[in-house]
């Protein structure tokens, strides 16, 4: 059982403006408000009247003649967005602090470009250990190949030199084979 008390003697349930469903429902005689049409040149006569006053709905200047006030936006830029921008930005600092400084690629490539311009880093704001000042300078990569021979390896005289890496390959087989 409901606990509302019943409705006053005479009382009627409240009708919508129409009831499309209700067979009853008797159109108004000024039509119903789907029926409207805008009044279009109503607003063009508005339209030319305010320019012929010269009436804006923006409050003219008083500091600057000619010109209208500009009304400022009330907490545009509250607490929270200052707050949550400043988050960001702290986070996005850490993670490219940690990428760049503590996150550990020593193990995978210590020749790498990035590698070596972190260690330089390093050494301008913090100092570096005895280790990693080779890191910082690295020794010069020794070219494999021979610098005499002519660039054009379809050449007979190219063929049958050996080159640097083919001797380097033959003193490693031949200290193999006297390991074992």
């Amino acid at each position: 059982m409901s606990d509302r008390r019943p409705n006053p003697p005479g009382w009627v349930p409240p009708r919508a403006p129409y009831n499309p469903y209700d067979p009853s429902d008797k159109r108004p005689p000024q039509g119903y408000p789907s029926e409207f049409t805008t009044p279009g040149g109503h607003y063009n006569q508005l339209k030319e009247t305010m320019k012929k006053l010269q009436y804006h709905s923006i409050p003219q200047s008083e500091i600057y003649p000619g010109q209208f006030k500009q009304l400022r936006r009330v907490q545009n830029y509250s607490k929270f967005y200052r707050g949550a921008s400043l988050a960001v930005k702290v986070g996005t600092a850490g993670v490219v602090v940690y990428s760049m400084f503590i996150h550990k690629w020593e193990g995978d490539n210590v020749f790498s470009r990035f590698y070596q311009w972190r260690c330089r880093v390093q050494a301008m704001l913090f100092g570096i250990n005895a280790v990693k000042p080779e890191d910082v300078n690295p020794a010069k990569q020794m070219r494999l190949g021979n610098a005499d021979v002519d660039t054009n390896i379809d050449s007979s005289v190219g063929l049958q030199r050996p080159h640097k890496k083919h001797m380097l390959e033959a003193e490693r087989r031949k200290q193999l084979e006297e390991l074992q």
